[in-house]
């Protein structure tokens, strides 16, 4: 890992100029190279990944992977490390306010008419009342009786929920208006293997078409407990409402569409997002197995 610090080299962000009281630091993480996280070091920082993929790794063996481009804080979060799974250097840009003694973060030196509003930086303010939605859509060539079973029955819901390298060890389905559903994600040995459990509490559920439930983090009895308890990063709700459709194609395919509310924080939206979508990667393959196993017609 390579670090260069100050505010000579690059004097702005995504094309801003910075005023001297901001200092910038670039950080290269080298290909496969891990990079613990200490609070202290990113604390009030604004960071991009200016080049390349970092993956930001959580102690309950999430990850969030995030590209080129990206802007992004940790403070609240608490990760466990950024690591580089990629082929490339990727180069982290952070920008906070310089200390009066050459420190990292703190209050702005000698800021003059240039000091900014509290609780912003470059201009960015986030909004209190604002909430995030995860929204994700795919087209299986499957009729929907195959789709609609694989978010309803335990055995198939097992083969594909969870993230790359996850397993669903538990999927007690109850799937009803008034029903409530648990299931387990397992983390892979080198996440710790933990398992997280959730509930899913259904108001809506019209057979091949729509599906409107609430998730909540559970223990293994079912009991509901917080994201935090979960260890689960700030900026997921404690109740997670989701809206899942099932709309056949023309070709006889199913147009499958989920929309997950209520997120407040961009970190922990663009987690779930990445989640979410590496499940319903596993899931194309699920189907497309059982596509290719259906006797032909005829």
């Amino acid at each position: 890992m390579t670090e260069s610090v100050g505010g000579g080299e690059r004097l702005d962000l995504l094309g801003r100029h910075l005023p001297p009281w901001l200092e910038v630091r670039v950080v290269v993480i080298p290909p496969g190279d891990r990079l613990a996280y200490e609070q202290a070091a990113w604390r009030g920082a604004l960071l991009e990944v200016d080049c390349g993929e970092l993956d930001i790794e959580f102690d309950s063996g999430i990850r969030c992977r995030l590209g080129a481009g990206t802007l992004f804080w940790l403070d609240g979060l608490a990760p466990q490390a950024l690591r580089n799974r990629g082929h490339q250097p990727a180069v982290l840009v952070a920008v906070a306010r310089r200390q009066s003694a050459g420190g990292w973060s703190g209050a702005p030196a000698n800021a003059g008419d240039e000091e900014s509003p509290p609780n912003t930086m470059l201009g960015m303010s986030p909004s209190a009342s604002q909430t995030l939605d995860v929204i994700a859509r795919r087209t299986y060539s499957v009729p929907v009786e195959a789709v609609w079973a694989a978010w309803t029955e335990p055995e198939v819901i097992r083969r594909w929920w969870g993230p790359e390298g996850f397993t669903c060890p538990l999927a007690r389905m109850d799937v009803r208006a008034g029903g409530v559903s648990l299931l387990a994600m397992q983390a892979p040995p080198q996440y710790g293997g933990g398992r997280t459990y959730t509930t899913w509490s259904y108001s809506v559920v019209e057979p091949m078409a729509r599906l409107e439930y609430v998730v909540r983090f559970a223990d293994e009895a079912g009991t509901t407990i917080s994201p935090a308890e979960a260890g689960i990063p700030p900026g997921v709700p404690d109740a997670v409402p989701h809206l899942v459709t099932f709309t056949p194609t023309a070709e006889g395919g199913t147009e499958l569409s989920i929309t997950e509310s209520g997120y407040t924080a961009s970190q922990a939206r663009d987690m779930s997002q990445n989640g979410l979508d590496q499940c319903l990667d596993k899931l194309a393959v699920v189907l497309a197995g059982s596509a290719a196993t259906e006797p032909s017609a005829g």
